[in-house]
């Protein structure tokens, strides 16, 4: 449909050109390709205490890394999307979450690669769990309540993961530069087997040492694919109880943040074990 599109606007350009030629050259194009919006980085890379929200933000230029589609819990959560900065390479705090947001015009639906516009409100967002807000009451994550536009369509441009530690997870403020980015962790092993919760969140723990404890050790989840059928099918081909004590060679995903820190793999081909 894009390339229909972009065909149409060439002919009618086409058409306008005065006889015998094509016309006047097109102008140039002035200032940045990307817009000339804020940077995620300048709304994440913030000192604490952090403001809880901005009206209206506009950020230009970000291209679209995932799009959930994924109902981990039955609930219909799903239509998020996950933004990076255009930078290359990837830097931290260049992620974004945009929170089940619209389109202009309401058509469009955007597409991994896809390079949009985003307007919104900004929020710092923490879930309703009280323990979180008595322990962790600045364990936020940043996302922005949207309006996506398309920019441009760039799907052969990829985004590569950035290569992170995962100790850094036990720390809020090492954590939080990689929220909402696709990054890939190496040499990871499980202490747990994958588990689901009452609302169907499954997980499994990463090793991050001794001393450490339960409620802050980060996991690989399944927000965004089915982990749970991942690890039965592994399971069932190595004749296996349990991964717990699996050796992962890395695995890549979008770090998220509920209870704790997580690595969220798009896919089993995210998770390469030993």
């Amino acid at each position: 449909m894009r390339t229909l599109l972009k065909s149409v606007v060439l002919v009618l350009w086409m058409a306008g050109c005065s006889e015998g030629g094509f016309g006047d050259e097109p102008p140039p194009v002035k200032g940045s390709v990307l817009g000339n919006g804020i940077p995620f980085t300048q709304l994440n890379n913030t000192p604490a205490p952090r403001v809880e929200s901005i009206p209206s933000v506009s950020v230009t230029g970000v291209q679209v890394v995932f799009v959930d589609r994924f109902d981990e819990t039955g609930s219909g959560a799903t239509g998020n999307i996950f933004l990076q900065d255009f930078t290359r390479p990837a830097g931290p705090y260049q992620g974004m979450l945009a929170f089940q947001p619209s389109f202009t015009p309401p058509s469009f639906r955007a597409s991994v690669g896809d390079v949009v516009d985003v307007t919104g409100q900004f929020i710092e967002f923490q879930p309703n769990l009280d323990f979180l807000k008595q322990t962790r009451p600045g364990w936020t994550t940043p996302e922005i309540n949207a309006n996506l536009r398309l920019r441009f369509d760039a799907p052969y441009i990829q985004v590569e993961p950035i290569e992170i530690n995962i100790l850094d997870f036990l720390e809020y403020e090492k954590g939080r530069p990689w929220l909402s980015m696709l990054v890939v962790a190496r040499n990871i092993k499980l202490i747990s087997d994958v588990t689901v919760d009452n609302a169907g969140r499954a997980s499994a723990r990463m090793d991050v040492g001794d001393g450490v404890s339960v409620t802050l050790v980060p996991t690989i989840t399944n927000s965004l694919f089915d982990l749970k059928k991942f690890a039965d099918d592994i399971k069932a081909e190595r004749g296996i109880n349990s991964l717990e004590g699996a050796e992962i060679e890395s695995v890549t995903g979008i770090v998220t943040l509920f209870d704790r820190f997580q690595i969220a793999p798009r896919s089993a081909a995210d998770i390469k074990l030993k």
